[in-house]
């Protein structure tokens, strides 16, 4: 009922309220359409990082695989009876949560037939004017349709009940945007509108002394490379703005996301000691964008980020039971899964233009077709022309799976609860699937040893023809990670006298060796710049050096006591790991992805030519398993003896009736966190030492990142809040007066 009569933005996620619980962040969104489709809002709770809060649909975990600081699959608001939030000291059985565990409910059938049905419209003539539109351009249309309805009844009275909600979202809006395009003199090879010269990259030294400037800032026609002359005549022309290099293109186009909902629930009373639950939800969307550049791509304008369609759907079960052995004793259990599929396909992915239109070497592959469609021409200052989007295109599909069983045993004055509960996580998909090349265009390709340049020098080294790097990235096979969690809980709740209350726990975890599906990640050793392929070869799963922790215990106190009637004084502390999915970052590395990369010899010098393409990569000699790393080829690995993170959270909460159905309420809440995990990258250089002061490259002549993913040791962050809270009650609920809350993070 709160739910559905507090006002919500018009996305009406549940999300959004969590802002009213104490020390919970705002939330906002996070991340494209297409890699958050449900909409799911990013939130902090008490200082914590995003990742560790929980999201669960009828007790099941419904985390994105991927994004882990955001939920995979939020219900429709009509279609949710109860929302249940922890942010501080939880009990013993939420684990997989360090800062906030959140539990939705969705509704059940009754033996009375109840629905519901709504419409919901926004347009752009209810909307403001957007600061940035162009005083010539009318308001872009912004049309929003958010329809829907439920019903719940019986099937068989007293024992079989249903529930459906479906809610559908139409989103049409006209996306636009200003960028940086060349002037029409620069088209014709002319830069004469430069204040700085345009030096020949053919002439003067390597250190790029001693050049010649070209006659009149003109490019020769016999100079300009018959490549970049078609993209250059493909190109528009600037159409806003005083004259200049600057934001001088305005574009618009159409945007389209469609998103529909279906949240269902069976529930049946079996016998008068057996009652189960059954849940599906299903999410079925599309996203597509309009390119900043037409045909010649550029990336989305819109809110897909990428130019072209984006599809998916994402599909959340729970089926739970509940069985009363005795009046004393009862056993209930439920499996969930969830699963994220999403994919993102840019504007003519199934076209060879960087082979068969622009007649560039080594770009598209006719065996590949993510390969397929333009490669990137990154021009320093301007728009990318081609393929703008370095992770696009790419494809998940990633299922989760749970499985929980627990008992509730009453004895006396104690109330023992006690537990397992197992994960299994898939991280299957392609970031990027592939990438037919990108030519990086800067100003000191047509500078001088000394000089000064600008953005007109970058465009001139492009119609040159002459990047100053390329980079190429090849997925050899299908990028796959597996990771599991088991745990065991005990928790028994003491009425230790009539005023004081104990609720005494203790949580075990323990996070498996992560895997991919035929064998093990991979292991770097630092000592040799070899990299291990755990499980290939003669290599163990493990290469004899990988090894979770056994010894995760995490207890959870808490205690109650009466002072009075109407006085009541709380209290807790808990310990809770971080959920982290160490396979995350690996997931997209060598070999079983190349991130190819060929730069000049300094800033001066071009790394080719467009004519010459990209050289032949070939697929790494995997051998026994131990392979020496090439210095150019960029890793993501984990430390084989991770640490993981903990919280550790405690309050002290104050609650007094102070009459006239007035109540009060204040508190001190508090967490810290150890050992947080860190990205870092290995191959670290000292400031302005350059590639040569890089320890890999020292040792070994490794000149590409090394990121490493580990703990970082020692008290990292805590939080502190206050908290206060006055309340009236009036027949049918509490009504909040006023509330207060100071907090700082360290």
């Amino acid at each position: 009922e709160e739910l559905q009569n507090t006002p919500v933005p018009f996305t009406r996620n549940y999300q959004n309220l969590l802002l009213t619980v104490p020390g919970m962040s705002p939330p906002v969104n996070a991340h494209s359409v297409p890699a958050n489709p449900s909409r799911s809002l990013q939130v902090n709770a008490n200082g914590t990082n995003s990742q560790s809060a929980n999201f669960r649909v009828d007790g099941a975990t419904t985390g994105h695989p991927w994004l882990p600081h955001i939920a995979g699959y939020v219900p429709s608001l009509d279609a949710i009876e109860t929302v249940s939030i922890v942010s501080n000291s939880f009990d013993a059985e939420q684990g997989y949560a360090g800062g906030a565990a959140v539990n939705v409910q969705i509704k059940s059938g009754t033996n009375d037939l109840h629905g519901s049905g709504y419409e919901y419209h926004f347009n752009q003539h209810l909307k403001a004017r957007p600061y940035f539109l162009p005083a010539s351009q009318g308001k872009e249309k912004r049309v929003v349709n958010q329809w829907g309805g439920t019903i719940g009844g019986p099937i068989i009275r007293n024992k079989l009940f249903y529930f459906a909600a479906f809610e559908g979202t139409f989103d049409r809006q006209g996306a636009f945007g200003i960028t940086s395009l060349p002037t029409a003199a620069m088209h014709r090879g002319e830069f004469t509108e430069s204040t700085r010269q345009i030096f020949d990259p053919l002439t003067g030294a390597l250190d790029g002394s001693g050049r010649t400037p070209f006659a009149g800032n003109v490019l020769p026609a016999s100079r300009i490379s018959p490549i970049a002359k078609k993209l250059n005549d493909l190109l528009p022309m600037p159409n806003y703005g005083p004259a200049g290099i600057a934001n001088n293109y305005f574009t618009s186009g159409g945007f389209a996301f469609d998103r529909k909902t279906l949240d269902t629930k069976v529930t049946w009373n079996a016998t008068n000691k057996l009652n189960l639950n059954g849940r599906v939800s299903y999410l079925d969307w599309t996203c597509g964008d309009p390119a900043w550049l037409g045909d010649l791509g550029g990336g989305g304008i819109g809110r897909c980020t990428y130019d072209g369609l984006s599809f998916g759907h994402t599909l959340s079960m729970t089926y739970s039971g509940t069985y009363t052995l005795t009046p004393s004793l009862i056993i209930d259990a439920y499996a969930g899964y969830t699963l994220y599929d999403a994919r993102t396909e840019p504007i003519r992915m199934g076209e060879n233009l960087g082979t068969d239109f622009l007649g560039i070497p080594g770009t598209n592959e006719k065996s590949n077709k993510f390969l397929g469609g333009w490669p990137a021409f990154t021009i320093s200052g301007f728009r990318t022309i081609g393929r703008a989007n370095t992770n696009a295109p790419w494809f998940y599909h990633s299922p989760q799976s749970q499985y929980v069983a627990n008992a509730s045993w009453v004895h006396g004055k104690h109330n023992v609860r006690f537990g397992f509960d197992s994960m299994l996580v898939h991280l299957d998909g392609d970031e990027p699937a592939g990438f037919p090349g990108n030519f990086n265009f800067t100003p000191g390709v047509t500078g001088i040893l000394g000089g000064t340049t600008d953005n007109y020098n970058s465009y001139a080294a492009f119609l040159l023809g002459l990047p100053q790097s390329i980079q190429k990235t090849v997925n050899w096979v299908p990028n796959t990670a597996r990771t599991t969690a088991q745990s065991l809980y005990i928790r028994d709740k003491w009425q230790a006298t009539r005023k004081l209350t104990l609720s005494l726990g203790l949580r075990w975890d323990y996070w498996g060796m992560p895997t991919r599906a035929d064998r093990g990640l991979e292991v770097y050793d630092f000592a040799t710049n070899t990299l291990k392929l755990c499980g290939f070869g003669n290599l163990p799963k493990d290469c004899g050096v990988i090894s979770m922790s056994k010894k995760l215990f995490a207890p959870r106190l808490g205690a109650a006591y009466r002072i009075t009637d109407s006085f009541v004084v709380r209290a807790g502390y808990g310990l809770a790991y971080d959920p982290v999915n160490i396979a995350r970052n690996p997931l997209h590395s060598y070999p079983v992805l190349t991130n190819f990369a060929l730069p000049g010899a300094n800033s001066f010098q071009p790394s080719s030519r467009l004519a010459d393409g990209i050289p032949t990569i070939s697929p790494p000699a995997l051998g026994n398993g131990s392979i020496v790393v090439p210095g150019t080829v960029a890793l993501e690995v984990f430390d084989p003896k991770f640490r993981r993170a903990y919280v550790e959270s405690w309050n002290v909460m104050l609650e007094k009736e102070i009459g006239g159905r007035w109540m009060a309420e204040a508190g001190y809440v508090a967490n810290g966190s150890r050992h947080q995990q860190n990205r870092w990258n290995a191959n670290y250089g000292s400031i302005g030492g350059g590639a040569a002061s890089q320890v890999l490259n020292r040792a070994f002549g490794r000149t590409a990142g090394t990121n490493y993913f580990s703990d970082t040791g020692g008290f990292t962050s805590s939080y502190n809040s206050l908290q206060s809270t006055l309340l009236r009650r009036f027949s049918g609920g509490y009504f909040l007066k006023f509330a207060y809350t100071w907090s700082k993070a360290i």
